[in-house]
């Protein structure tokens, strides 16, 4: 009996939590999701040079790139490394322009570019120079590449490397 009444407990309290999860979850989509997908979207187009139009989450919160005709998702997780990393740079870049509207923290920047192409390499880091112009961001980059620094010497902005 005693461990009926425990298991029941247990239960109970799993599926308030669970009924609790689901709420947040959809009052995240509801509130929050649409402001910081339209800002990430913006992100995504400037640096994948128009290529995608936006960033959604689907059902599941799980990060999508809608088609330029619009309606049909496609899961990021399904797309290349390099576009995988765009999108989460985006969503990154769109959190914290949230959180922090008028005084964002340094932003550490980790082997977080080893998937890009020099092409698109080229458009985050104007991207991240232009945000750290705007708002005084300090950016640090942390790479064992040479490549990193060697495109950022062409770019006008404030970038702190360090090569390990």
């Amino acid at each position: 009996d005693e461990t009926l009444i425990s298991e029941r407990r247990t239960w109970h309290a799993l599926r308030l939590a669970a009924d609790a999860l689901r709420r947040a979850g959809v009052s995240f989509r509801e509130s929050l999701a649409p402001e910081l997908m339209k800002n990430a979207g913006v992100f995504l187009r400037v640096v994948s040079d128009g290529q995608y139009a936006g960033l959604s989450f689907d059902d599941g919160l799980y990060l999508s790139v809608p088609s330029e005709e619009g309606g049909q998702t496609f899961p990021v997780a399904y797309m290349s490394a390099g576009t995988q990393d765009l999108a989460f740079l985006c969503l990154r870049m769109a959190l914290v322009s949230r959180m922090f509207e008028h005084d964002t923290p340094p932003m550490l920047f980790d082997d977080a570019f080893t998937g890009l192409d020099d092409r698109h390499l080229v458009r985050v880091l104007s991207l991240l120079s232009s945000v750290s112009e705007e708002n005084g961001t300090q950016m640090f980059v942390l790479t064992c590449h040479k490549r990193e620094h060697r495109i950022s010497t062409g770019i006008s902005g404030a970038f702190t490397f360090i090569e390990l």
